[in-house]
């Protein structure tokens, strides 16, 4: 775990902002989509020699499977759902 949270380390250094680019009209605020937190890591995150994988599924509830992991075969797994479906998922 220890090449992996260096690695982080260093990747977090060079995040920038996630941009808050949505709109939701329900509640008349903006947010920032998961596009604009992907854009706003994936830099970093390769030039640390870091892979972010992501993908959705529908099983019981919607979410996304996040993968991150380094050329010396070491990933972190995570899951987030949403009760309802998420803007733009199909």
């Amino acid at each position: 775990m220890k090449n992996i949270a260096t690695a982080l380390v260093k990747a977090q250094k060079a995040f920038g902002p996630a941009l808050k680019s949505s709109t939701n009209p329900h509640f008349k605020s903006r947010y920032a989509d998961l596009s604009a937190c992907v854009e706003a890591v994936i830099e970093g995150l390769n030039e640390a020699g870091i892979a972010l994988i992501q993908r959705t599924s529908e099983d019981r509830r919607n979410c996304i499977h996040s993968r991150i992991g380094r050329d010396v075969g070491m990933w972190q797994i995570t899951r987030t759902s949403q009760q309802t479906r998420p803007a733009g998922l199909r």
